[in-house]
This record gives C-alpha cells, structure tokens and sequence, in this order.
C-alpha cells in the first residue's frame, strides 16, 4: 500500500528508496511529494536519476532550479535524464524552442520563475539519508 512505501523511501538500501519514489510517483501520491523531492539530493545516483524521472512524471515544476544545476553534474546520466525532465516539465511552454545548454535553462527560468509558486533550490532539501551514509551488501 501507499503507507508502506512512505515508509520504504528512507529504507538504508538505495534500492528500496528509488523503487519506493518509483511507485509512489505511479500512484500519483502527492501527499509523498515532499518525501520524493528529498531524492533529488539523495548520496546514491540511481535514487538521484529515479526521482528526476519522478518529479517529471508528476509535473512538479518547482524542483526546476535543481534540475538545471542538475546540468552540471559529472554524472551525464544525471545530467540527461534532468535535461529530459525540464523539456517534459515545460514542454507546453517551450514548445518547438530549443533549449539545450545550461544558459538557455538558467534563461528560460528567469523568465518563468514568477508563475511556480514557493520554487525549490537545492541547499534547501535534505536528503532522505545522511548525505555520507554508505550502504554495504553482505
């Protein structure tokens, strides 16, 4: 049920985490909303890519701050799957426009800001876990 997977998204196993955001996002839970934002900033980059594609499938435009700084992270997984979330998040705005570089976001942004009620910014999330928690196997 939903309650256990509310519980589940601050399991110590980076697995459950991500597949708990997965499934809460399919039941569009926006009760959870707050729990799976805290993914974006999640130590483990699997729960780190499965909530990008969470807050996507969701529509929460305010987490679009860290999805553009997303842009610049030495890991191009994340960095594609973010650039993937903003074209579904604004694709409506946007349209035909192509938005590629990390300066056309940061633009773009300016530019809409005003119509995304209370915007989220990275140094005010907290991860789901201690950010230098390590989970070990066996």
């Amino acid at each position: 049920t939903v309650e256990i997977l509310r519980e589940k998204i601050f399991d110590s196993a980076p697995t459950i985490r991500a597949k708990a955001i997965e499934l809460l996002a399919l039941a569009q839970d926006l009760q959870s909303k707050e729990q799976i934002i805290r993914g974006l900033v999640d130590p483990d980059v699997e729960v780190c890519i499965t909530t990008i594609q969470a807050v996507a499938y969701l529509g929460l435009r305010e987490v679009t701050p860290v999805l553009i700084e997303n842009l610049q992270h030495p890991d191009l997984r994340i960095v594609n799957t973010s650039r993937d979330a903003l074209k579904i998040l604004w694709e409506k705005v946007i349209g035909a426009t192509k938005i590629e570089s990390i300066n056309d976001w940061k633009s773009f942004w300016e530019n809409v800001k005003n119509q995304v009620p209370s915007p989220l910014y990275r140094e005010n999330i907290s991860p789901l876990v201690d950010k230098d928690f390590q989970y070990f196997i066996g």
